[in-house]
């Protein structure tokens, strides 16, 4: 499998375009969504350290994501469906806070 790296390197004008660029040729698309992953995960660890809660922790992690998801979607890394994922998962943090809070 060969990759046509100069397209990547001759068409770019900044870091955003580089990173549409990586998507398109060498990502196949889901780089954005590894991002969104990690940014994820590193995210919850992070409040489940320090709070120690874990509908807050989710909470707040799917608050946070879908801000980013939102960002990766303007920057045309991120597809409509993982845009959409990250907002049905934040608004029903809404539902599982309130019940787990009572």
């Amino acid at each position: 499998m060969s990759y046509n790296l100069s397209a990547i390197s001759t068409n770019t004008t900044g870091i955003a375009s580089l990173a549409q660029g990586i998507n398109e040729v060498l990502m196949f698309g889901y780089l954005g969504v590894i991002i969104l992953l990690a940014i994820t995960m590193i995210t919850f660890i992070g409040f489940q350290a320090t709070t120690g809660d874990v509908s807050k922790s989710f909470a707040a992690t799917a608050w946070l994501s879908m801000g980013f998801a939102m960002l990766l979607r303007f920057m045309d890394l991120l597809p409509d469906l993982a845009l959409f994922i990250a907002i049905v998962l934040s608004a029903g943090t809404i539902a599982v806070s309130l019940v787990a809070n009572r």
